[in-house]
C-alpha cells in the first residue's frame, strides 16, 4: 500500500511539473516561412522585441544566400522568480540562481521546440540572434544527408565546431566558464547532478569526449552554447519529454547535456557560429 501511494505521489508530482512547464512556454509563431534549404523545414531565430536591430542583421545575413528566416518573439526574462518558478527549480539549493534573462532564454528555446513538434517538423534549425555565417548555410543539407546515412536516429546537430573553440574572442572576464572543460564542471556539480535526478548521467570525463564519424562530422557528448543547432523530430520530442520532468537547475545550454540518450553531433568546420562582436546573449541581463 505504501509503495502504491508513493508511486501515485511521484506520478502526480511529475504531471504537475509538466503542467507548470507548459504554463511558461509560448509555442506560437506569427507568419512562419518555410526554409529553402533542402532537408530543413524551418529556420527559427529567437529574438527579443526590444532588439529589432539584431533581427534585421540576421535577415541581412541569410538573405545573401536566398534563405528566409522565421522570427520567434522571445520571452522576456521575468524580473523575479514567482512561486511557480521556484517549484520548477531547486531554488536556493542551486549554486547558480538563474538570472531573469537566462529564464527567458530557457523558456524561449522550449517554446520553439514545442512549436516544432506541433508543426510536425522533421528537421528544425534553431538560432539565437547573435550568430555569424562562416560559409553558405546550404552546405548543411549535404551534412544532414551524411548524418542520416551514418545515424538515422540522430537528435541534435551543432553547426559549428565548438563554442569553446572560439572562446579566446571573448573578453577575459567572460572566458572562464567556456574555456574550462565541461567534464570538470560536471565533476564539481556531481553532488547536485545525482543519478536520482539524472538516471543516465554519464561519467564526468565523457562530456568532453568526441570522435570523428566522417570528414564533416563528429559525435559529441557535451558542449555549451545553443546559438545554432539543428534538431530532428525525434530530438525535439526527446528534449521536451526530458524538460517536462526535470527541475530547472542550470542554464539551458548546460541542462541539455543531461538529456538521456541524446545523440549529439557537430560539424568539423564552422558553418554558422557565435557572433563575437556583440555581448554573448541578452540572457545575461534582466
Amino acid at each position: 500500500m505504501f509503495r502504491f501511494s508513493l508511486c501515485v505521489l511521484c506520478l502526480t508530482s511529475s504531471l504537475m511539473h509538466a503542467v507548470m512547464i507548459m504554463r511558461y512556454i509560448r509555442p506560437t509563431i506569427d507568419h512562419p516561412v518555410e526554409s529553402t534549404i533542402e532537408g530543413i523545414d524551418h529556420i527559427v531565430t529567437i529574438n527579443l522585441k526590444r532588439r529589432p536591430e539584431k533581427m534585421e542583421r540576421i535577415h541581412a545575413l541569410f538573405n545573401q544566400y536566398g534563405i528566409p528566416v522565421t522570427r520567434y518573439d522571445a520571452i522576456e526574462g521575468l524580473a523575479e522568480w514567482d512561486q511557480g518558478l521556484r517549484d520548477l527549480s531547486l531554488g536556493l539549493k542551486s549554486p547558480h540562481k538563474l538570472s531573469a534573462g537566462e529564464l527567458g532564454c530557457f523558456f524561449s528555446h522550449l517554446s520553439v521546440w514545442q512549436w516544432g513538434i506541433l508543426q510536425e517538423c522533421d528537421v528544425l534549425w534553431v538560432l539565437e540572434d547573435d550568430v555569424n555565417i562562416v560559409k553558405d548555410p546550404h552546405c548543411m543539407s549535404r551534412v544532414i544527408d551524411e548524418l542520416n546515412t551514418h545515424d538515422p536516429d540522430w537528435d541534435v546537430l551543432f553547426t559549428d565546431v565548438s563554442f569553446r573553440n572560439n572562446s579566446h574572442k571573448l573578453p577575459p572576464e567572460k572566458r572562464g566558464r567556456y574555456e574550462e572543460p565541461i567534464g570538470r564542471w560536471v565533476k564539481k556539480l556531481s553532488g547536485m547532478l545525482s543519478r536520482r535526478r539524472y538516471p543516465k548521467l554519464l561519467p564526468y570525463y565523457m562530456y568532453d569526449a568526441s570522435y570523428d564519424v566522417s570528414d564533416s562530422l563528429k559525435r559529441i557528448y557535451g558542449r555549451l552554447g545553443l546559438h545554432s543547432l539543428i534538431i530532428s523530430k525525434r530530438g525535439l520530442k526527446k528534449l521536451m519529454y526530458h524538460f517536462r520532468k526535470v527541475k530547472i537547475l542550470l542554464p539551458i545550454d548546460w541542462e541539455i547535456n543531461f538529456t538521456p540518450d541524446l545523440r549529439m553531433y557537430a560539424v568539423k568546420e564552422d558553418c554558422v557560429t557565435q557572433w563575437f562582436e556583440t555581448t554573448i546573449s541578452d540572457a545575461s541581463g534582466g
